[in-house]
């Protein structure tokens, strides 16, 4: 799957959240901190990131809370591409990370660390990432567009040229 194909399917935040939801909760969530099912909309104002409020403990949260994306201003939709990433090419550099985002070198770089320590820690929240990414039918390496400024690499001769 390209790229392009992730971002075309999950162009803004809201839909990549409404995305974590279907594959977190399957439509019915539950409370992550008494795991009752007896939740409901909380009537909060932000509608771009529903929250749920738990009819037992009384606790709002939404889909983010115990996983590697709660408390993070970054769009879910970069999330969700830099998790692809991240599954496809272990090794890929904080660097090409911000390059594919638009973010900053030391975000990048945040998220990378994130995502690889989260990996390497908590078997649940790897097998979220699996299931993000199953989703997205990336079980095929991941093609740049051609249009991708990641994808052209051009390297300067020796002399300052370009080839």
């Amino acid at each position: 799957m390209q790229l392009a194909e992730i971002q075309r399917r999950w162009p803004n935040h809201e839909a990549a959240l409404r995305h974590l939801e279907h594959v977190r909760w399957g439509g019915s969530p539950t409370c992550p901190y008494c795991a009752s099912g007896n939740v409901g909309l909380h009537a909060s104002k932000d509608k771009t990131s529903p929250r749920w409020q738990c009819r037992d403990c009384h606790r709002t949260f939404s889909a983010t809370v115990g996983t590697v994306f709660h408390q993070t201003h970054l769009p879910m939709n970069k999330w969700l591409l830099a998790v692809a990433l991240m599954l496809h090419d272990a090794a890929v550099s904080a660097a090409e990370i911000g390059r594919v985002l638009g973010v900053p070198y030391k975000t990048a770089w945040s998220i990378a660390q994130r995502i690889r320590t989260t990996l390497n820690a908590d078997r649940s929240q790897a097998d979220l990432f699996a299931r993000l990414v199953d989703a997205t039918n990336v079980g095929a390496p991941l093609a740049f567009a051609e249009s991708s400024p990641v994808g052209v690499r051009r390297r300067r001769a020796p002399n300052g040229a370009r080839p």
